[in-house]
């Protein structure tokens, strides 16, 4: 690794731990939450299809917004469509 590229590496890190001071989290957990919160309010708002939904967050398909929604709200699409519950990320 010449010296640019480590120099641009520390700063990467440096950005990253400065992130995670100031929001708790990894940049990627915090844009993952970003989309996770669209996407609910995308569900909860309209009656586009979890696909459209899925590619207006940035998702490949509706498999992986459906997994991911699993994963981080233990619910499914369903649940957030009829609005049962109030959600946090």
């Amino acid at each position: 690794m010449n010296g640019s590229r480590r120099l641009q590496a520390v700063r990467l890190k440096a950005g990253e731990i400065r992130c995670n001071d100031v929001l708790g989290k990894s940049p990627l957990a915090y844009f993952q939450d970003l989309r996770v919160e669209r996407a609910v309010h995308l569900l909860r708002t309209s009656s586009d299809s979890v696909d459209s939904i899925a590619a207006a967050v940035g998702y490949s398909d509706a498999v992986a917004l459906r997994n991911l929604l699993r994963r981080k709200l233990g619910r499914g699409v369903r649940d957030i469509r009829a609005g049962r519950d109030p959600i946090s990320v």
